[in-house]
């Protein structure tokens, strides 16, 4: 997607560690060097003069600054890929991915219809579904790889905008996350 171009380089490499949880498998991943990778992120560690792995021998995990950052670039990501998809919609392609995470009460039954009806109106537009445990809808989410959850919630999620929520009184009724 061309999203790609609106982020940072160091941060779209780093993101690619951050999910592969090493160099190596994000550089087979990326079709770049590993030098280079691990150059970008020398480079952001020294910008922000923090350690944001934690380099072991199988992999890297990352540090508390770490994770600031994963979080703040897994949202530059999202608004990025959100940003597109609205300027391919003015130009009138109504076309696109929208990535759902729905707990499994609603992926049975109330999503696969929601989807279907929508698909009806805008055909052109492609959907990934997520199905899990409320936790995990939650975690897609707050991690980047869902723009859109639904979950039933007593509690408010850090880092997660709710967009919408509805009292549970009946089976159509949901939390509506982003």
């Amino acid at each position: 997607m061309k999203s790609q171009y609106l982020q940072d380089t160091a941060l779209r490499y780093f993101l690619e560690v951050v999910r592969c949880g090493s160099i190596a498998e994000a550089s087979q991943r990326l079709n770049v060097a590993s030098s280079a990778i691990s150059r970008q992120i020398r480079s952001l560690e020294e910008l922000l003069d923090t350690v944001l792995f934690e380099r072991r021998p199988r992999g890297m995990v990352l540090s508390a600054g770490g994770e600031m950052l994963a979080a703040h670039a897994q949202k530059v990501r999202l608004e990025a890929d959100r940003v597109v998809a609205d300027l391919l919609a003015l130009k009138g392609l109504r076309s696109g991915r929208i990535r759902v995470a729905a707990s499994e009460g609603f992926g049975i039954d109330f999503m696969p219809r929601l989807i279907r009806s929508f698909q009806q109106k805008y055909p052109a537009i492609q959907f990934q579904v997520y199905v899990g445990p409320p936790t995990m809808v939650s975690r897609q989410v707050r991690d980047g790889n869902a723009d859109i959850g639904v979950t039933f919630n007593r509690l408010p999620e850090p880092d997660i905008k709710i967009v919408h929520q509805q009292p549970a009184c009946c089976y159509s009724c949901a939390t509506a996350i982003r």
